[in-house]
């Protein structure tokens, strides 16, 4: 079932798990995910401990003079504040959302009046949104992660 407002707001109308406020519909709840024994429920719990633990990082400041100054970082409900140029403890899965927000710009090449067609393919050059550093990850296998992560694409 997709969570977002319902189309029938009446609470007579609810259904299990709906969120109901005041005699309101407010949140269709989602379905509970059934995890199989099979799929290991100690890898699981291992790979959201690992996903919880404590980083030390700083997002630095860039030369866009309409980059935020500060913000939040929301994950699963969560929010981390965060300001540039501060060190910030966060946890790891605050950091691969920084990881992975990227942003691409592309630019147009040069015309070329011998060869017209490569004038057609832009350039693209992708950048952190958030440019950050880590400064103190306690688990060995953390710089192995982050590296994988960054160097997905776009």
């Amino acid at each position: 079932m997709p969570r977002g407002i319902p189309e029938n707001k009446d609470a007579k109308y609810a259904k299990q798990g709906d969120i109901t406020v005041g005699g309101i519909v407010v949140d269709q709840g989602q379905e509970i995910e059934p995890i199989l024994a099979s799929e290991g429920l100690s890898t699981i719990a291992a790979e959201e401990a690992f996903m919880n633990e404590i980083l030390e990082v700083e997002i630095q400041s860039t030369g866009d003079e309409n980059a935020p100054p500060n913000g939040v970082l929301t994950v699963n409900g969560r929010s981390q504040p965060w300001i540039r140029d501060t060190p910030i403890k966060m946890r790891r899965m605050f950091v691969e959302m920084l990881a992975r927000c990227k942003e691409t710009k592309y630019t147009p090449q040069e015309p070329d009046f011998r060869n017209p067609e490569p004038t057609n393919v832009p350039k693209g050059r992708t950048a952190f949104v958030l440019p950050f550093a880590v400064l103190h990850d306690p688990n060995p296998k953390g710089r192995a992660w982050l590296a994988a992560i960054k160097a997905e694409p776009a």
